[in-house]
């Protein structure tokens, strides 16, 4: 029972360590119905985040390019390879805002 208290105290630990330095596991999701995804995106856009319209529309345009590209799968290997790279640091980062929102 000690050691149990100690592994979960080392374990809180560590998840606090991973929350201030931003360390999340990698994802690998896959999007097989690229348009409804994207509506889904649009509703939580609209309801939850209070985006505006024209952000709602830049963001889905975005979203829309990338799953095209990336044939609906979403990984690191996916987002590294579909920025190019003489693209300006603003685009990439408008393109990244909107695809941490999506997923």
């Amino acid at each position: 029972m000690y050691y149990d208290k100690i592994l979960q105290k080392i374990s809180l630990d560590l998840d606090s360590i991973k929350n201030h330095l931003k360390i999340v596991p990698d994802k690998f999701i896959t999007i097989t119905d690229i348009k409804e995804s994207i509506l889904n995106y649009q509703e939580f856009a609209i309801n939850e985040l209070n985006l505006s319209t024209a952000t709602i529309k830049n963001q889905k345009s975005a979203i829309h390019r990338f799953l095209n590209h990336s044939l609906g799968i979403i990984n690191k290997d996916t987002v590294n390879g579909y920025f190019p790279l003489n693209e300006s640091t603003s685009w990439k980062s408008n393109q990244l805002k909107a695809l941490r929102k999506f997923i």
